[in-house]
């Protein structure tokens, strides 16, 4: 085959090869166009020069291409294999990465649901875009909110139930007078609590159970003095029994428990020094606030006694009193809070108080107006409490103080303690606050000389409004403690 300008080719092939133009054929050096003459391209493809071997397209010859029915290995095969290989790789690679993000991400707002919802003690475990959450749970409608927080998660698939339930947890110690503790009775919870031996400490080395609130009292009646509550090490209570077996027969029912707040010792002490001189009474220590009351010898006498045990408390603790004289006129208290009420103005709106009567004697109407006269005493000054808390507020005390001596005036009557919420929140946690809110004041009752057996402490939370919880206004009236008759 030749070129129109009559060179001959010299890359003759079964491709029907065209032999390059006399200038290219010019450019090519001997060795590349004998390399060419002698290397015919047999499998030539469709696509022609795209596919010639390296060697050839070096040598200059440029082929017409003829179909092929297979093509067999070559530069460009050994090429594509490497690359998808590399593509695989790549591609698990980054599919591995991500998953882990995702999953990591799920967590995350997983457990800002859980947080959401204030339910502790949930983890969630997460494949892929299914969570499964484990752990201990206190009830069912914590178990329901945690489920519904962790489905709502967006990109959630599912959500497994691995959640066990919660054993209860032991209560807090005792009441204020620890005898008396198994005989007081709460409902949906159990009992406020017991301790350990009374009037011993802790000599096996062991730490004394936490006490809270911290509790201290002292009863002084007919030259004979009993007390109750908790008492910080040894030390303390030998100093405590010293003050005051002090010319009275001394009943110690006190025990050891830890959380004392700062100074409680010197507060106590500085309580029974004063009680002392009182012909009977009572000192109170609930935490941080002191309460004495009883019957001086006169009026001078209760002002006297009641600006040194004033003087006498430790920085930080709030003092309050209820003194008398002779003739059972109370004694301006002028340490109470600003806005307090005070039980003579309590009382005064129940009438003059009658004699006690006998639980035989006294019949089934007395105890109605006896709940009716507590109900309205409780309306016109509400007992209050912290925000969030079950935390008695210090105003509510005068209120208290007026509901346990009508109590008093009913000794044959049993009452409930109910605790009633707004509906902000859930409903297992408004259930469980308004339970200790009732169990409070139920302790409280008892430290002022109510009876614990005619008291039950219940929880009702949101499930009793009085009115609809459609304003500010009306959920601050269904915050509230009612005293029902069993």
């Amino acid at each position: 085959m030749r070129h129109d300008s009559g060179i001959a080719c010299p890359n003759r092939s079964p491709c029907s090869d065209i032999c390059p133009t006399p200038r290219r054929l010019a450019s090519i050096s001997r060795r590349r166009r004998a390399f060419c003459a002698r290397r015919p391209r047999q499998d030539c493809g469709w696509f022609g020069g795209a596919v010639a071997s390296k060697n050839i397209r070096m040598a200059g010859c440029r082929r017409i291409p003829r179909r092929f029915k297979k093509w067999r290995g070559g530069f460009m095969a050994g090429k594509w294999r490497y690359g998808l290989l590399a593509l695989a790789v790549l591609w698990l690679a980054a599919n591995w990465v991500e998953t882990g993000r995702i999953e990591a991400d799920l967590e995350a707002r997983a457990r800002g649901a859980l947080d959401a919802v204030k339910i502790a003690g949930v983890t969630p475990r997460v494949a892929g875009r299914d969570i499964s959450l484990k752990g201990e749970i206190a009830s069912d409608e914590a178990r329901a909110a945690a489920l519904a927080g962790v489905a709502a998660v967006t990109g959630v698939r599912k959500t497994e139930d691995a959640l066990a339930r919660k054993a209860p947890a032991p209560e807090p110690p005792a009441p204020p007078a620890p005898a008396l503790a198994d005989q007081v009775k709460t409902g949906e919870g159990g009992k406020t609590g017991e301790g350990g031996k009374s009037g011993q400490a802790d000599k096996s080395g062991e730490v004394a159970p936490v006490a809270s609130p911290y509790l201290f009292r002292a009863e002084s009646s007919g030259g004979k003095l009993t007390l109750s509550g908790f008492y910080p090490d040894a030390d303390s209570h030998a100093r405590i029994k010293a003050a005051a077996s002090a010319g009275r027969e001394l009943v110690d029912r006190t025990q050891a428990g830890s959380g004392a707040p700062r100074d409680f010792v010197e507060a106590a002490l500085a309580g029974l020094d004063q009680l002392a001189r009182l012909r009977e009474g009572a000192l109170h220590l609930r935490g941080r606030t002191a309460r004495l009351s009883g019957e001086a010898a006169s009026a001078e006498l209760a002002d006297d006694i009641r600006a040194k045990f004033i003087g006498a408390l430790p920085d930080g603790f709030a003092a309050r009193s209820q003194l008398t004289g002779p003739a059972h006129e109370s004694a301006p208290a002028k340490e109470k809070a600003a806005g307090a009420p005070s039980v003579e103005k309590l009382a005064a709106a129940r009438g003059p108080e009658k004699p006690a009567e006998t639980p035989a004697e006294k019949p089934r109407g007395d105890a109605a107006a006896c709940q009716a006269r507590m109900a309205a005493l409780v309306k016109e000054h509400p007992i209050v409490f912290r925000v969030g808390s079950a935390r008695l507020a210090p105003e509510s005390a005068a209120t208290l103080d007026a509901v346990a001596a009508e109590a008093k005036l009913c000794p044959g009557v049993a009452f409930e303690v109910a605790g009633h919420t707004d509906d902000i929140g859930y409903v297992s946690e408004n259930r469980e606050l308004s339970r200790r809110r009732a169990e409070s004041v139920l302790v409280y009752l008892v430290a002022a000389g109510v009876a614990p057996r005619r008291l039950t402490a219940v929880g009702y939370g949101e499930r009793r409004p009085l009115v609809a919880n459609d304003s500010d206004d009306n959920r601050a009236k269904n915050r509230r403690i009612e005293f029902n008759l069993k």
